[in-house]
């Protein structure tokens, strides 16, 4: 039962090489899903690397949630360290799995698999709504992992109810990953106001996952997975995710060509699901003023007004006007941070 075990000095170290890195992406500000994990003290290396000043890349973060002493711990705990650069912005539940390891929770049974419909990671229905009862009390979201529509379901029942019972629907929850979504839950997510954090990455027929996929799922529900465009048509907002690091590749260019043409260029895929697929602007909003939305920030950040933090990055590519083909090519000339560049790059 031995453990890797960090000091405080290479966590701190580790969080200023991930900043340069992001920065060298073209990323100002990010979404850490999983603070503190595995044990890590990774909330206090934030709290040590912002406080000394050198922490420019705004992280906005949840940590994973068991019971309602969790929930007053993480609120008690966002109260006295959240500041401009690192944010505690609510909690987090695993309600499934993903459907790769036969773990998601769907509506139906697994094609290859009659009678069995998936791992419930949490199932608790009363617990889920004490839990964005107690969330809204802190001016806190919560953030489902719901890949199957069997877990989207569930955590809607709940979290809808818990806002008809605070009144509060302007909570921000969020739901990530959303590959298989009934089109009436799409609906209702649009209803409560629950963000649909979607991943155009994973979109495409990519081996080995779509093989896995479309023997677990069948083919018709194969070629529905991952809905984007019909999230918006109904009104809810989307923002983007990579996955990053559990997904290896996190890339706006790449990310903004694959949710117009449902496939990237990084390896070899074909699209899938084309009728999701959505326009080059909203792609765009998905990266930036929606995903401000979705951490209460668009009056701070997200857009390029009078009155906002000064971020942005250039690019040699001309995503609204240019040829969707030379988006995935596109370089990054400069990173720019409160107004300060924080990463150039000589194209």
């Amino acid at each position: 039962n031995s453990k890797i075990v960090r000091s405080d000095e290479e966590l701190q170290e580790s969080l200023l090489i991930w900043q340069d890195y992001a920065f060298s992406q073209g990323i100002t500000a990010v979404f850490d899903a999983h603070v503190g994990y595995f044990g890590y003290p990774s909330i206090k290396a934030y709290v040590d690397v912002s406080k000394a000043g050198k922490l420019k890349l705004r992280t906005y973060a949840v940590r994973t949630v068991h019971d309602t002493d969790d929930v007053l711990e993480l609120a008690e705990l966002a109260s006295k360290v959240n500041n401009e650069y690192f944010n505690i912005t609510g909690i987090k539940v695993f309600v499934d799995g993903v459907v790769e390891a036969h773990t998601a929770w769907l509506l139906d049974e697994y094609y290859d698999q009659p009678g069995y419909f998936g791992v419930k990671s949490f199932s608790d229905h009363d617990k889920l709504v004490e839990f964005a009862k107690l969330a809204n009390e802190h001016n806190m979201n919560v953030h489902c992992h719901t890949v199957g529509d069997g877990a989207i379901e569930f955590a809607l029942d709940a979290l809808s109810e818990a806002q008809i019972a605070t009144g509060n629907m302007g909570q921000r929850n969020a739901f990530a990953h959303l590959q298989i979504v009934a089109p009436e839950d799409i609906k209702r997510m649009s209803e409560y106001n629950v963000i649909a954090v979607v991943p155009p990455l994973w979109t495409p027929k990519e081996e080995p996952q779509y093989k896995l996929e479309l023997e677990y799922l069948g083919p018709d529900r194969d070629d529905n997975c991952y809905p984007i465009k019909s999230f918006i048509d109904e009104g809810a907002k989307i923002t983007f995710h990579s996955d990053y690091p559990v997904s290896p590749v996190m890339s706006m260019p790449q990310s903004i060509y694959a949710a117009v043409k449902r496939k990237h260029t990084l390896r070899e895929c074909e699209p899938r699901n084309l009728k999701e697929s959505i326009g080059v602007m909203d792609a765009l909003k998905a990266m930036t003023i929606n995903t401000a939305y979705q951490f209460g920030q668009e009056d701070h950040l997200g857009s390029l007004e009078i009155g906002k933090v000064a971020n942005m990055v250039v690019y040699d590519t001309d995503f609204l006007n240019d040829d969707i083909e030379k988006i995935p090519d596109a370089k990054l000339i400069s990173t720019i941070v409160d107004g300060e560049v924080v990463f150039s790059n000589n194209v």
